[in-house]
């Protein structure tokens, strides 16, 4: 894997990787696709809206003519027009997480990917992206990098799925998971996990998630603390969910480390 100055941003990245020579990989993209979705028929309409982009080219390889479904743009416009004009259309607050923070933990998490597991690592990230009437699909992406035998990222395969309906739009989740293909663990395993809020005030702890956790402090279970408040388990549990996405904290350990330290400062 490229030096760590290389990683500090996706654009950055970019730049460098189109100085460079391409990747034979990129040679055969139906055979990228059909290793990570199979042998899908992609003249259906149902198929995923796959992209594949080349970085040495700052293009899309490939573009599903389902695309237009989602942006408004038809595959032939992703693969012409290029990556870089696919990324202006994605709000630019939402770039921002995407070029630095996300990218970067990204990359981080790649250097330790040996090529051949490459497909076994999935990433995806939620976005707001504007579409060819000028308004906001919020969009989520998953998909694996793809890496030469080399160990050099040279590009990326995924789908978009349109999450407008169920997604207010108003927070970024990043997410980073690992595939198991051992049998007897786990199918998948979240390495990474984190939310990004646009609005400050989504992200500060409400009253009643306040006197949740005042319970959990002091050692009550869910149940317990359900039955002090006179709520069910399930809007604990859900209260306690939202307050760890909200401080990206892992477990109760560590929230109620964050919000002392938080009433510290």
């Amino acid at each position: 894997m490229e030096q760590n100055h290389l990683s500090n941003s996706y654009l950055n990245y970019l730049d460098v990787a189109s100085q460079g020579s391409g990747s034979e990989l990129m040679d055969n993209p139906v055979s990228i696709i059909n290793s990570v979705f199979g042998n899908i028929n992609l003249n259906s309409p149902l198929a995923p809206v796959v992209l594949l982009s080349d970085f040495s080219r700052k293009g899309f390889v490939f573009a599903h003519k389902s695309c237009k479904s989602i942006t408004g743009y038809s595959s032939k416009y992703f693969t012409e027009a290029g990556l870089e004009s696919f990324l202006e259309k994605i709000h630019e607050d939402d770039f921002e997480k995407i070029n630095g923070e996300i990218f970067i933990e990204n990359f981080k998490v790649l250097q330790e990917i040996n090529p051949e597991e490459m497909y076994n690592y999935i990433f995806s990230h939620s976005y707001r992206l504007k579409n060819k009437e000028g308004k906001y699909s919020t969009i989520l992406q998953r998909f694996s990098y793809l890496l030469s035998p080399e160990n050099k990222l040279v590009g990326a395969i995924g789908y978009l799925t349109d999450i407008t309906m169920c997604s207010n739009g108003r927070q970024m989740v990043h997410r980073i998971e690992h595939v198991n293909n051992d049998q007897t663990q786990n199918p998948k395993e979240i390495i990474h996990e984190q939310h990004f809020y646009h609005d400050p005030e989504e992200k500060m702890i409400s009253r009643r998630e306040m006197e949740v956790l005042k319970w959990i402090s002091e050692g009550f279970s869910s149940k317990q603390v359900a039955e002090k408040l006179m709520i069910s388990i399930n809007t604990v549990n859900n209260h306690r969910k939202k307050m760890l996405q909200k401080t990206n904290c892992t477990n109760s350990a560590s929230l109620l480390r964050h919000v002392a330290l938080q009433r510290i400062l």
